[in-house]
């Protein structure tokens, strides 16, 4: 267990499922980070809501496909068609808060009277696009 809670096995195994994908040719490279939120404030006296750690980073692979120049670590990446992703993992943050549950209407939240959090969450899984 390292000092953050995390297994030097469970590491590995998120490594091992990235590097797939640069080993398949999915893609030449990625950086992956972990943070960890810590309830202190990171200035007191600015009321900062949080301190996130940065407890493990991982750097796979190369800048392009057939390049062998090494990925950097602080590497800037083109996003798209995160929304989706993106959402399902704030709800889920709202679900381990306490403020969602997966079976409750989101009404009240968006305008979509007859939805519900757990297909939403589960689409956006499945299409992350």
């Amino acid at each position: 267990m390292t000092a953050h809670g995390l297994t030097v096995h469970g590491l590995q195994h998120l490594h091992d499922r990235l590097a797939r994908h640069v080993d398949t040719g999915a893609m030449p490279g990625l950086v992956a980070l972990v943070a960890r939120h810590d309830a202190e404030p990171i200035d007191p006296g600015r009321n900062d809501p949080a301190h996130v750690d940065l407890v493990h980073v991982d750097v796979i692979g190369t800048k392009a496909f057939g390049a062998a120049e090494p990925m950097p670590r602080d590497a800037i990446f083109r996003m798209a068609s995160l929304t989706k992703p993106i959402t399902a993992a704030a709800a889920m943050i709202l679900v381990d808060d306490g403020v969602l549950t997966l079976d409750a209407p989101v009404g009240d939240r968006a305008r979509a009277p007859t939805m519900h959090a757990r297909p939403a969450v589960a689409t956006a899984a499945a299409h992350p696009g």
